[in-house]
């Protein structure tokens, strides 16, 4: 079986960097499809309520009650106050998703390098990333 590699294995090779990243775009186009057309679970509205509340001023646990952890809700706080009250706000928010889905993919990719061959660390970052909450596909509306 011919390997994909170049022949120091320090790099891989142009089929394989090429088809990684394409595998990449089309996930990508994937998650955008999901976000305009995958229907709302029902913690998204919950999570977008409880960044509302910080948004507004208000402190978890003392003037509203979440079960969550307020540090993912801290930090799109403000993102809330800069869209400001809009009808298409979870929509805009699900959109802004997506650069922590890609520094978690960069994060896996660079955690995964240092005892792995190049090669190996692309696949076991970006071979994963379709199968979020992407893949519930009875769920379309």
């Amino acid at each position: 079986m011919k390997r994909l590699t170049t022949q120091s294995d320090e790099s891989p090779a142009r089929s394989e960097v090429l088809l990684a990243w394409t595998f990449l775009a089309l996930t990508l186009v994937l998650w955008v499809v999901y976000v305009l057309r995958f229907r709302v679970e029902s913690d998204e509205p919950q999570h977008l309520h409880v960044v509302w509340g910080w948004a507004r001023g208000m402190i978890q646990y003392r003037d509203f009650f979440d079960n969550h952890t307020p540090l993912f809700h801290m930090l799109c706080a403000p993102l809330v106050v800069l869209l400001g009250d809009r009808a298409d706000l979870l929509v805009l928010m699900r959109l802004a998703m997506l650069p922590l889905w890609v520094l978690s993919v960069r994060c896996g990719r660079r955690w995964s390098r240092p005892p792995h061959r190049p090669s190996s660390c692309a696949w076991s970052s970006s071979a994963p990333t379709p199968c979020g909450s992407c893949c519930g596909w009875p769920r379309w509306r």
